[in-house]
């Protein structure tokens, strides 16, 4: 999960010795903020976040070029839900508004996307449980703008092997 941290120099630098998530922090900003609105903070600190995220999407996505390069890339939403039931999805790329409904076979495994959420026996929402899934067993999730993953039908994955 990326971390934007705000505080003075001697509280950011004690935070980076102590915390776990040092590699998590995305962005800083020094200073004594402790008067400022959380409203207010968020527009200060928010173009660092968003200059960092951007950074971090355009690198994800050359990892994936590589990946497909290496055969450690899966495409399509069925291929990267089984990966994810097989633990074996490392990176999870999604593009930001793809949502889909769709069956799930008895072994779990197998999942055809449908037109309607109505659809009797479908999840509501396939790629939110992928999402979920991939979380659950280690992966990370990475939300890229929509477009961006076209030739992968709008959800990619990097394997673990």
């Amino acid at each position: 999960m990326p971390l934007a941290l705000v505080g003075i120099d001697r509280y950011l630098a004690f935070f980076r010795e102590v915390s776990k998530h040092s590699d998590a922090i995305i962005a800083t900003l020094t200073g004594n903020y402790d008067t400022m609105s959380a409203q207010d903070l968020g527009r200060l600190i928010w173009p660092l976040v968003e200059t960092n995220l951007h950074h971090r999407r355009t690198q994800i996505l050359r990892e994936l070029d590589a990946a497909v390069g290496g055969k450690r890339a899966t495409s399509t939403l069925g291929e990267v839900w089984r990966f994810a039931q097989e633990s074996r999805m490392a990176t999870l790329l999604v593009e930001e508004d793809y949502h889909q409904p769709a069956l799930i076979d008895e072994s779990g495994l197998r999942l055809t996307p449908v037109d309607d959420s109505t659809t009797p026996g479908a999840l509501d929402d396939a790629v939110d449980e992928v999402i979920a899934t991939v979380i659950e067993r280690g992966g990370q999730v990475i939300f890229v703008p929509n477009g961006s993953l076209s030739v992968h039908q709008r959800i990619a994955g990097i394997l673990r092997y």
